[in-house]
């Protein structure tokens, strides 16, 4: 009996050993940036990631972008520095218009599983079905791919910049300094739309056709930064497939947020430590 009341005392002191932890406040400049390929049922192809200003000149050095400052910053600079830190080769194009530089990302290689499971809301409002598709033939994702007018298309703190990524100065944009001094910088793959009817209403009015979006608009930025910003693995685990389902609801991304800011506790590396035996076995056997 003694020893039953000793090992409940330990775990309730291991499950109350660690307080909520918010994040620490903090001026300099930020970019969260993701690489998404929900579109595909693919999932993230980079994670919510941080980087500060100084991070990311150490990243571009070898592509001869010059030195930023926050002032400076560009959205173009920060995706480059997110593909040099997760060694992803990429083709960046000109401007189809005028041959300038324009920062329209062709495609990213060796990111593609071949594996495609096209959400209900996008087989079910005009789509590609899951059995009816052209098959992209490499592991690049780009222009093209899987529908005709697929591509890669950018967000800035939850709207599109309406410009080239070189020329997107993420502190001139006022329109777009809703979290402090943090920026969200997200890449989607769409799956042939102009208008980004399968990105979560971006665009924020109907398609150029008159068509209207999949599904209700729904930002996903804040619970990014928090999942950037998350020391918890198991909080991320569990936020994780709410942020890779493309038509997520607001009150499901935000259900995640405040276990993201909350510190690991030692039982919570117990039962990671238990998912982790699980989804072993699991693989092992080709359980589920």
């Amino acid at each position: 009996m003694k020893k039953l009341v000793s090992i409940l005392l330990v775990c309730l002191l291991l499950c109350t050993a660690v307080p909520f932890c918010g994040f620490a406040a903090d001026d300099a400049l930020k970019v969260v940036i993701s690489l998404e390929g929900f579109t595909l049922g693919q999932g993230y192809y980079v994670e919510p990631t941080e980087y500060t200003v100084d991070q990311i000149n150490k990243l571009v050095e070898k592509d001869n972008l010059g030195t930023f400052t926050e002032d400076t910053l560009t959205a173009g600079a920060v995706t480059i520095a997110m593909l040099n830190d997760k060694n992803l080769s990429r083709e960046i194009k000109n401007s189809p218009w005028d041959g300038k530089d324009y920062f329209y990302l062709g495609q990213v290689n060796d990111i593609d599983t071949g594996k495609v499971a096209f959400p209900s809301v996008v087989t079910e409002n005009g789509g590609p079905s899951n059995t009816d598709y052209v098959p992209n033939t490499d592991k690049n994702l780009g222009e093209f791919d899987y529908m005709s007018y697929s591509g890669w298309m950018i967000t800035v703190n939850d709207s599109f910049i309406g410009s080239s990524a070189w020329d997107c100065v993420l502190k001139n944009d006022t329109a777009n300094t809703a979290y402090g001094n943090t920026y969200v910088i997200r890449w989607q793959f769409t799956l042939g739309e102009y208008n980004g009817l399968d990105m979560n209403r971006v665009l924020g009015y109907p398609g150029w056709d008159g068509s209207d979006p999949y599904f209700p608009h729904v930002n996903k930025d804040q619970a990014m930064i928090a999942y950037a910003e998350s020391s918890n693995p198991r909080a991320k685990a569990k936020a994780k497939p709410v942020l890779e389902k493309l038509d997520a609801t607001q009150a499901e991304v935000d259900g995640v947020i405040e276990p993201l800011g909350k510190a690991e506790t030692v039982w919570d590396r117990i039962l990671n430590f238990f998912d982790r035996i699980v989804a072993f076995f699991k693989n092992l056997f080709k359980i589920g």
